[in-house]
């Protein structure tokens, strides 16, 4: 056996190593973007953002000022 002929199988099987690794990485990542994508779904769905949720409470709060008001204005005739 050559020298050339050892490079090449030690630089095939190092080749071999690096595309399964490299395999693996994709899968992993596809795995996790995947998952990520299901997550952002089920947050989207679960979860009320802050700005909607000030928005309805200052809502809720002028329609609860607003009958006070009314409810004021019946006790004091």
């Amino acid at each position: 056996m050559d020298w050339q002929t050892a490079f090449n199988a030690v630089l095939g099987f190092v080749m071999l190593l690096a595309g399964y690794i490299l395999r693996s990485t994709n899968r992993d990542i596809n795995t996790l973007e995947e998952r990520m994508s299901k997550h952002e779904k089920y947050s989207a769905d679960t979860y009320i953002r802050r700005d909607d949720y000030r928005d309805d409470m200052a809502e809720i709060k002028a329609m609860l000022r607003t009958l006070l008001k009314k409810i004021d204005e019946k006790a004091d005739k």
